[in-house]
């Protein structure tokens, strides 16, 4: 017998579509940025404190978004990989990361 409420399963996502691609970059590295700043604003971090500290932010951000299906995580680079192939989606990805770049040089 459970004591715990019925909710209904939601629906395991399907493929990866573009959108979803870019929204999943824009949300990762907004992660990265924001643990980035809270290490530094305790101390100059060094190499290989930044890059624990951004395998940090990408684990918390899938476990948050995606707690119960660890497939979305393994598929989001090939999913990238494979829409770089259309020169529309290339030219997006390319625009975004100059944005994100420059966002993050703009708070340095």
């Amino acid at each position: 017998l459970s004591t715990g409420t019925f909710s209904p399963k939601e629906p395991r996502p399907g493929p990866w579509d573009s959108e979803e691609l870019l929204e999943t970059l824009r949300a990762l590295s907004s992660s990265r940025s924001a643990k980035i700043k809270q290490l530094s604003s305790k101390s100059e971090p060094d190499g290989p404190a930044l890059l624990e500290c951004c395998l940090e932010a990408e684990d918390e951000y899938w476990q948050q978004t995606w707690p119960d299906e660890p497939q979305r995580r393994l598929t989001y680079c090939a999913a990238l990989q494979l829409s770089s192939q259309d020169p529309s989606f290339r030219r997006r990805y390319m625009d975004l990361e100059r944005e994100l770049e420059e966002d993050l040089i703009a708070e340095l």
